[in-house]
């Protein structure tokens, strides 16, 4: 969203207890929160009680739940996804953050392939340099 908006909308990412200690000082009625509902259900009880507490105060301007199964009101469900794995979930979630990201983009008159108007951010990255691998594997899947 901050990329294909060329920052005229800020996006941040926060678990349902992060975001009670900081982010959530920002909401107000002009913000979209949008709460990626787990199927673990431990987590999904913490994702749970942020939906009624973020409906209860009503600061939000809008809510929305992403996930499987009952999330109360303003919901997308994912039919057919309740036994999915949070891995599995996260496709179709950032599927609909991406979708989202290109409509605002589209809405701002942006070219969603190069939505920085200045140049200073691209889809090709340039002056990165990929440095060598050095570590036994470890930390990286199927290393």
């Amino acid at each position: 969203m901050l990329e294909l908006t060329d920052g005229r909308i800020v996006a941040l990412a926060q678990s349902a207890l992060g975001f009670r200690h900081g982010p959530k000082t920002v909401v107000n009625d002009r913000t979209l929160v949008i709460v990626f509902v787990s199927n673990d259900p431990y987590t999904r009880a913490y994702d749970l009680d942020l939906l009624e507490e973020l409906r209860r105060e009503a600061r939000a301007g809008a809510i929305v739940a992403v996930g499987a199964g009952a999330m109360g009101d303003a919901r997308l469900e994912l039919a057919g996804m309740s036994d999915a794995s949070d891995l599995e979930l996260a496709l179709v979630d950032v599927v609909f953050a991406q979708c989202l990201g290109l409509r605002q983009s589209l809405q701002f008159g942006l070219t969603p392939d190069n939505p920085n108007v200045a140049g200073v951010v691209s889809r090709v990255v340039k002056g990165v340099r990929i440095h060598p691998w050095a570590g036994n594997g470890a930390d990286v899947p199927g290393g």
